[in-house]
């Protein structure tokens, strides 16, 4: 797991397959007391949350992200200092930062006044849809991969997620 491990030659099943091994080894999943299958359902869900007709924000690049965000974190140390629901809100984050992607960018739906632009009142439109996106899939019962979060923690990484995945708007 490497710079050269290359998520777009990566089946669906061989990304969900890295992303659970990249959660395990963290100790995330027993940590936050994820269950495999749960971690499972949330990233199919992810994956159906992206177009596959769109070139670039699809499916493969968030796993992109998530194996960049991962290297990263372990190659720098930065989980010596970062707390572990730090580690879960950038994994998560990464994973989720383009869902709903359209291919189009925040300046167009701006100028052209679409659903999106007007639902979000034209502020990180697009960032503010894969957020929402987010919160939906984790509603999933079978999909919630924070469930087992204590109230504190519940808070706590929603507003993390949102300013990750809104701070990707640069």
């Amino acid at each position: 797991r490497g710079w050269e491990y290359d998520t777009f030659s990566q089946t669906e099943e061989e990304l969900i397959q890295h992303a659970i091994s990249i959660f395990d080894e963290r100790g995330l999943l027993a940590r936050f007391s994820i269950p495999v299958s749960t971690l499972t359902n949330f990233l199919r869900e992810i994956i159906l949350g992206y177009r596959k007709e769109t070139p670039y924000h699809n499916h493969h690049h968030c796993f992109d992200v998530l194996h960049v965000s991962y290297l990263l974190i372990t190659r720098c140390k930065a989980d010596e200092y970062l707390e572990s629901l730090n580690v879960l809100s950038i994994f998560v984050a990464a994973l989720a930062h383009d869902l709903g992607h359209d291919g189009c960018n925040n300046a167009f739906h701006a100028a052209t006044e679409s659903d999106l632009a007007v639902t979000y009142n034209g502020v990180s439109i697009l960032e503010n849809h894969s957020a929402a996106q987010l919160f939906r899939i984790l509603k999933k019962e079978d999909c919630n991969i924070l469930k087992r979060l204590n109230a504190e923690e519940q808070t706590k990484i929603r507003s993390r997620l949102i300013d990750l995945i809104l701070d990707t708007d640069a």
